[in-house]
């Protein structure tokens, strides 16, 4: 419920925003970066504003842009009391994340030679879009998440120093590895190593006495959920006004840089707003909701105690 009530209003907020430049560029010669020219459709918005987008694949990446996160986010956190209530060690959280890459792996083979002998569809195409984002390949994604839990809370590993160096020694290096989608290449997942390594990582952040690496990772941290919808207006923007002053648009290795920079600071700033005006207000008014049942089912149960 609460993270309902952080999630949804500027969730919200973005969809409806997009929806704008979608209309604007179906008129105007405006072109959005992450929507040329598409025609609205009031199946795939539904879909999007229920959060049912990451089991309903052509609505996977609708509005907003990056909206296929944010559905897959929500469908597992109703599985998360049953989740919680059988995942209660180190060795049950390894097992379910094991389960699951076995399971998405065999899934990925059942698909490729369905798609391959029964379709007319890319396999490449598929498994780099739609099957890439829907929940099924991103359910290990949040078992890594719920193996740090317990990794962080056992106590069983020792950190040190160099572990944290080490992680981002092999994130960097992962970023070089030229996945391929073909089969059966694509069973090595970057989704999964990426999630491993960034495991690795939060956990030698959680222990590490580098407190220059750990502030900043938190001040990002707090603001994250605005910064991933907010990010792609920024770049929309700065594409737009790199292509109106450079005409060429971003191409070079310096324009790059100079983007990525841009996005991050303005981002974060943007974020800080939203965070407290938005997320923080939609949080407090979960709570006052909450807060409520817990009355009401309170005095229920007194009732009940007192016939």
């Amino acid at each position: 419920m609460r993270r309902f009530f952080r999630i949804a209003p500027l969730y919200y907020l973005a969809g409806l925003f997009y929806i704008l430049v979608v209309v604007f560029n179906n008129y105007v010669s405006f072109q959005s970066k992450w929507y040329p020219i598409i025609h609205l459709s009031p199946i795939k918005l539904i879909a999007n504003f229920t959060f049912l987008n990451g089991i309903y694949l052509p609505a996977i990446d609708y509005l907003p842009p990056g909206g296929w996160s944010v559905g897959d986010e929500m469908l597992f956190y109703l599985a998360i009391p049953l989740l919680f209530s059988k995942i209660t060690s180190l060795k049950k959280a390894f097992l379910i994340l094991t389960g699951s890459i076995i399971v998405s792996f065999i899934v990925q083979t059942l698909l490729y030679f369905f798609i391959i002998k029964y379709t007319h569809y890319s396999w490449v195409t598929v498994r780099g879009w739609q099957f890439y984002f829907w929940l099924p390949n991103q359910f290990p994604v949040f078992c890594f998440g719920i193996l740090l839990f317990f990794i962080i809370s056992s106590d069983k590993i020792k950190y040190k120093e160099w572990m944290i160096c080490l992680s981002i020694v092999l994130i960097v290096l992962l970023s070089f590895y030229n996945y391929q989608l073909t089969f059966p290449k694509v069973l090595i997942q970057r989704e999964y190593l990426y999630s491993a390594a960034f495991c690795f990582f939060a956990f030698s952040l959680s222990k590490t006495k580098l407190r220059f690496l750990v502030s900043p990772v938190n001040k990002f941290g707090k603001v994250s959920f605005s910064m991933y919808l907010i990010h792609f207006v920024v770049i929309d923007v700065i594409w737009q006004a790199f292509k109106l002053i450079f005409h060429d648009g971003v191409n070079s290795d310096i324009n790059f840089i100079i983007v990525y920079g841009l996005t991050i600071f303005i981002t974060y700033l943007i974020s800080q707003i939203t965070y407290r005006y938005i997320e923080r207000k939609g949080i407090s008014k979960g709570e006052t909701y909450i807060e409520k049942i817990k009355q009401k089912t309170q005095l229920k149960e007194n009732d009940i105690s007192l016939s």
